[in-house]
């Protein structure tokens, strides 16, 4: 059991193409600072490539799994990036959260959390997060 995230950071082409890859690689650097802070450290943290993360913590209720993700959304709202000005960096997260003792089969919960990215994709303009469960 425990929460299982994936997240994929909104807009990074356009960080990318429009500021280029240096700061491309700001975001991406701060991204991860905000990750590891709002996680504890026996967790999980990791990039799995290009703007896409992920994160697993022995949490077992979801109201526990909203604190951390929500500690890690306004630690976005803290980057700051001089040459991106007021444009904010934010996240589309997918999370799954499965109670202490059951099995975890890694697949069916990418699957899942991966089906949460794509839903908080269609909240436009703040990190979204759409929680599944199996």
């Amino acid at each position: 059991g425990g929460l299982f995230i994936l997240l994929d950071i909104d807009s990074f082409k356009f960080f990318n193409d429009t500021f280029g890859h240096e700061i491309g690689d700001q975001v991406i650097i701060n991204v991860a600072r905000c990750l590891k802070t709002a996680f504890r450290g026996e967790d999980v943290v990791f990039r799995l490539g290009g703007d896409e993360f992920s994160a697993y913590a022995q949490v077992h209720k979801e109201e526990t799994a909203r604190t951390i993700i929500n500690r890690f959304i306004e630690g976005l709202k803290k980057i700051s990036i001089p040459e991106l000005g007021d444009r904010p960096i934010t996240a589309s997260i997918g999370a799954v959260v499965l109670p202490e003792g059951e099995e975890t089969d890694f697949t069916s919960n990418y699957k899942l959390a991966d089906q949460g990215v794509y839903e908080s994709k269609k909240v436009k303009g703040q990190s979204a997060v759409t929680f599944f469960k199996q």
